[in-house]
């Protein structure tokens, strides 16, 4: 089960204030840390669904969750020495 696996692994980081404190989450200015998890869609991304989009705004959309990704972890991948 992957939420239960989801939830050790918060927990054995520190749970998710500790994490926070390690991350660019700051530099985000979002008022909550449950915005950049990419499972869930922002408004922004809501409201942009269902409009006719060119192509290459379509696929900046699906840029997003990826770059939510790279933000959140960003820190953490490039700490090697």
């Amino acid at each position: 089960d992957l939420n239960a696996y989801r939830t050790d692994v918060i927990q054995a980081l520190g749970g998710v204030e500790t994490i926070l404190e390690h991350t660019l989450f700051k530099a985000t200015a979002f008022p909550s840390w449950e915005g950049l998890f990419w499972e869930r869609a922002s408004g922004f991304e809501e409201s942009m669904k269902f409009k006719k989009l060119t192509n290459a705004q379509r696929s900046g959309l699906n840029q997003i969750p990826n770059r939510r990704f790279t933000l959140w972890w960003s820190p953490t991948i490039n700490r090697a020495k």
